[in-house]
């Protein structure tokens, strides 16, 4: 709920995994050793509404990025 919250405050927010990061950020913010850092939520305003640096690269086909039943 936090990142449609965000979105709907007119905000822009990204969640993403800690991984090798999670003992410095748990370091930082105290968090106490029976927790486990999952991810963390950047929030900002967002960039003005310009196509991204992939905008204009082709799409690859749907059965190569879409797996089904398989890897």
């Amino acid at each position: 709920h936090l990142l449609l919250g965000a979105v709907d405050a007119g905000l822009g927010a990204c969640l993403f995994g800690l991984f090798d990061h999670e003992a410095a950020v748990a370091t930082a913010f105290d968090v106490p050793p029976t927790h486990r850092l999952v991810g963390t939520v950047a929030l900002g305003r967002p960039a003005a509404d310009e196509p991204g640096r992939s905008a204009h690269r082709p799409r690859r086909p749907l059965d190569e990025v879409i797996h089904r039943s398989r890897w």
